[in-house]
């Protein structure tokens, strides 16, 4: 219930003046949530999905790999933004237990419950294909809020 204070708060002291709206990052992630934002008069209207197959997350997930003497995050492939290890490095490397994969299937299990029915209470649901190029996967979003890009400005 804090959540749906702080973000019913927030959105009360001027987020909501926005002729752009505002986006709610992960929240609410249920009915019940967006029932008590409701009651609040905070009326979430569209809802972004951005889809990832569970195995492509597991191999993102899996992949990575951690230099404790640099605080370095790696990734064996060189997925997620993250660089490939250097060959000296590999062997000094350790997976987090949160990568390992149990863990992570686990964890998006209990991610898949948690949002389960969430999209049925939105009157306007887009899905966004998360293996786009990020140009592209923000270009579906912009386009469905109706969001047009702004001008860069080149100074010579």
């Amino acid at each position: 219930d804090l959540n749906v204070e702080v973000v019913a708060w927030f959105i009360g002291q001027g987020a909501s003046n926005s002729s752009q709206g505002w986006v709610l990052d992960g929240y609410p992630s249920s009915e019940s949530d967006l029932a008590k934002l409701k009651e609040k008069g905070v009326v979430p209207e569209k809802l972004v999905v951005v889809k990832i197959p569970d195995d492509d997350l597991v191999k993102l997930s899996t992949g990575r790999r951690m230099d404790l003497e640099t605080n370095t995050m790696y990734h064996l492939e060189g997925l997620g933004g993250w660089s490939v290890p250097p060959p000296d490095l590999k062997d000094k490397l350790i997976q987090r237990g949160d990568d390992m994969e149990p863990r992570v299937r686990a964890t998006l299990a209990a991610h898949h419950a948690k949002y389960e029915g969430i999209e049925k209470t939105y009157t306007s649901v887009h899905e966004v294909d998360g293996t786009l190029s990020a140009e592209d996967a923000i270009e579906a979003v912009r386009s469905f809020l109706g969001v047009k890009k702004k001008a860069t400005v080149v100074k010579s």
